[in-house]
């Protein structure tokens, strides 16, 4: 059931920017949500959050229009945030809308959102059609800018599914340097989060192969890496299995190889 709060009927004073509250702890999940909102919603007034304690900091000192709300957060996850911010709302105000930002596709989870006191979903990895028509549902329409999601010619199927180099440009709504950009941080940031998993398989250690699993498939699929997405999920599923777990995490290692080497060919 979806929460029903009296922010339903809210009317937003147009005077004032747009603010749009921002919690997601994967730097370049953050950069792609960030690009985009910017191109949807130019003059709004963006706040950025890691996690959920820095969420709840904000709403002491903010009052945003609407919250984008990923789940999978360390300290504070997405759904106990949104709890949080409804047990703390002051009954005699409007109530802020709370958007989720997942990977998790099953009813229950979204069941979970809802009953936490969020008021949408969407499902990563985030397109630009599918943000536009969440702001237009909870903002003023005359805030949201038109885009065109219109499609280039796509790759070759065998290399699109490691890297869909084209969908990724309609994420960046074709913006080149902001492509390069986000291409060298993930570069530079992925074989951290590698090392992390590494790591965690050596130690068995099941809730760490599983979060850091978890956020590699979100990452890959916002980063239009189908393929590393898949065996991230694989291994997801398989995180409290010592002996199929190791030899996942070798099928996620040669793909990174094939993605890394397709990477470095936009430098």
């Amino acid at each position: 059931k979806k929460y029903k709060g009296r922010f339903i009927n809210m009317t937003v004073n147009t005077e004032k920017k747009i603010t749009l509250l921002v919690a997601e702890d994967n730097e370049v999940n953050m950069m792609l949500t960030l690009h985009m909102l910017r191109r949807l919603v130019p003059d709004a007034n963006i706040l950025e959050a890691s996690n959920g304690n820095q969420v709840l900091e904000w709403l002491t000192k903010e009052t945003p229009d609407l919250i984008l709300l990923d789940l999978e957060m360390p300290a504070l996850d997405g759904v106990a945030t949104a709890r949080e911010i409804r047990k703390n709302e002051n009954p005699s105000e409007k109530c802020v809308p709370i958007v989720a930002l997942t990977a998790r596709t099953m009813k229950f989870e979204k069941e979970q959102c809802f009953d936490a006191g969020m008021n949408a979903f969407i499902a990563k990895p985030v397109r630009v059609e599918q943000l536009k028509q969440i702001l237009n549902q909870f903002l003023p329409s005359s805030e949201v800018e038109n885009h065109d999601a219109s499609v280039d010619t796509p790759l070759e199927e065998d290399l699109k599914k490691h890297f869909d180099r084209e969908q990724m440009l309609l994420t960046v709504s074709q913006d080149m340097d902001w492509f390069k950009e986000l291409l060298e941080t993930f570069l530079e940031k992925f074989p951290e989060q590698m090392a992390d998993l590494r790591n965690s398989i050596r130690k068995t250690d099941q809730k760490e192969i599983r979060r850091l699993s978890h956020s590699i498939k979100g990452l890959a699929l916002n980063m239009g890496m189908q393929e590393l997405s898949d065996i991230a999920k694989r291994l997801e599923h398989r995180s409290g299995d010592p002996q199929k777990a190791p030899l996942i995490f070798e099928d996620l290692e040669k793909e990174w190889v094939t993605v890394r080497s397709l990477l470095e060919k936009e430098k």
